[in-house]
């Protein structure tokens, strides 16, 4: 298969940083850019060599997607999984582990370490913890190159030394890897002051608070019928795997076939030979799942409810429409959940993103340039977002502009290109716990101009005054802050006394009475 040119570029930085001698290199591509067919590449060239590759998944679903890659690769391949242990087979070229098998084997003389010359990591932002520290530490120490994929590398610094990110969403369209996406906000949740985990993950308490299918199915189902009148496929997320199956039952309930996907159950609804919608139950494994996904392509189910089981690792490029009835804290959960619609199909021109969540606020757009760097988080991103949108003023901002006559967003301009609507400014509509729904208007991040020496010394004289500190003491503490920001120390708009004045060794609050904070 000939490989689309950010593949090839891909390809030829990894080799480059490999010749170099860097063992741990991550492989920024995102979702739809075809990182598999780039896995199999390596994988190819290294088994025509006569080296070993090993391949890693983190859960049973990913490794059967790649299990079934390597048959249409036609490689020989054995598994490394406790699910799959039929499929076991040592002497094979090329070995396809479930890193939790492989850590718990870990030290056990009945199991054999998979060693390889090169290790490819699937979903390798989800692969970072102790226990996979523990195991690709081992592989490196033994020689092998550890290359790890992903269309998020967050939390990837303490693994890997080298981060290559060649793809961009202008190449992807322009080679039919994706579709451009019409994203829409309807409505959403007030995240303003929320707080998020070390993960950069909201708690799922908030969430499903935030989120309540009770109060917002409505609106949800109101606008799925509005965005996509002829019910195409659909995958829906919820906030929690009980409000998945409310909001499937209330789509069964409104006559649209639905199916709802955990990790322990599947329902599906489909209608029956009457025309009548009949709702089953089934355990959760390969077969039920693959059931949901044969008649969400076939048509059988228009939309498909789950928590956050199917983010990740599932291809179903048929898909046309994405709703996100929940509030996503990390950026790596929204852009691979987000993900699900943006692959190529060529039954669609376009796929639509409906977002109930304030996630397009928060992240911005889905198919938006992402400016990795290893080393980063969730959280970080987070911040490094914020203070980018703060730096810029409202007529060059990234920040997207939502249309208050279809709820659609664009990144520019003052027309909206779905409905024509002319407006000068973001107009939101922001669900209150209590109920009610709020109308903002403009940018959600302010412009917040360059920090200057009189911003500086102004705190400083505040805290001075506070805690009885002398000008000068004062004075030289915003000093030294300002010389740590880059910033020259000249007051332009405080009048300070004169060099040697007694007014120096004064305390602030005798000196600037009107530096007195609130509550003294």
């Amino acid at each position: 298969m000939k490989l689309w040119k950010h593949q090839e570029d891909t390809l030829i930085e990894a080799k480059s940083l490999a010749k170099a001698g860097h063992k741990r290199i991550g492989l920024g591509l995102p979702c739809g850019a075809g990182k598999t067919a780039i896995m199999f590449e390596i994988a190819k060239s290294a088994i025509a060599k006569g080296k070993r590759v090993a391949i890693y998944s983190c859960r049973r679903s990913n490794t059967k997607q790649i299990m079934d890659s390597a048959a249409r690769n036609g490689i020989k391949a054995g598994v490394v999984a406790s699910e799959f242990s039929t499929d076991a087979d040592p002497t094979a070229p090329l070995q396809i582990c479930q890193l939790q098998t492989v850590a718990a084997r870990l030290g056990n003389y009945r199991h054999m370490f998979p060693f390889a010359d090169v290790v490819i990591v699937d979903e390798a932002h989800q692969q970072t913890g102790e226990q996979a520290e523990k195991v690709f530490n081992k592989h490196v120490g033994a020689g092998a190159i550890l290359l790890g994929f992903t269309a998020t590398p967050v939390n990837m610094g303490g693994l890997y030394e080298k981060l290559v990110c060649k793809a961009s969403f202008d190449q992807l369209l322009q080679c039919n890897a994706h579709l451009p996406v019409m994203c829409f906000g309807p409505d959403r949740p007030d995240l303003d002051r929320l707080k998020t985990s070390q993960s950069g993950e909201f708690s799922q308490q908030v969430n499903i608070k935030l989120n309540e299918p009770k109060r917002i199915f409505g609106t949800v189902f109101e606008n799925w019928q509005r965005l996509n009148p002829e019910g195409l496929s659909t995958i829906g997320f919820a906030p929690g795997v009980k409000e998945s199956r409310y909001f499937h039952e209330k789509f069964v309930a409104n006559d649209v076939t639905s199916a709802h996907v955990d990790g322990e159950r599947v329902a599906i609804a489909t209608r029956n030979s009457s025309g009548i919608i009949e709702d089953n139950e089934y355990m959760s494994d390969a077969s039920s799942r693959e059931a949901v996904f044969e008649g969400s392509r076939s048509g059988d189910i228009q939309i498909i409810w789950n928590r956050f089981v199917l983010r990740e690792a599932i291809d179903l490029p048929h898909v046309y429409c994405c709703v996100l009835a929940c509030s996503m804290g990390a950026r790596s959960t929204y852009l691979q959940s987000a993900g699900r619609v943006l692959r190529y199909h060529p039954d669609l021109e376009h796929v639509v993103l409906i977002d109930h969540g304030g996630n397009i606020d928060r992240h911005g757009l889905p198919n938006q340039e992402q400016d990795w760097e290893l080393g980063d988080t969730n959280r970080s991103v987070h911040t490094k977002r914020k203070e980018n949108l703060q730096s810029q003023k409202s007529a060059d901002s990234e920040e997207p502009i939502c249309c208050p006559k279809c709820d659609s967003y664009r990144t520019h301009g003052a027309e909206c290109p779905n409905c024509g609507w002319k407006h000068k400014m973001s107009i939101r509509k922001v669900r209150q716990l209590d109920g009610t729904v709020l109308v903002k208007k403009g940018r959600i991040v302010k412009h917040k101009p360059d920090k200057t020496f009189d911003d500086i010394l102004r705190g400083r004289l505040y805290a001075g005054y506070r805690i009885g500190h002398s000008v000068k003491q004062a004075y030289r503490t915003a000093v030294t802050e300002a010389n740590s920001k880059d910033i020259v120390p000249v007051a332009k708009t405080i009048r300070l006394p004169n060099s040697g004045h007694e007014s120096w060794n004064r305390p602030v609050r005798q000196v600037y009475p009107k530096f007195r904070p609130k509550g003294l």
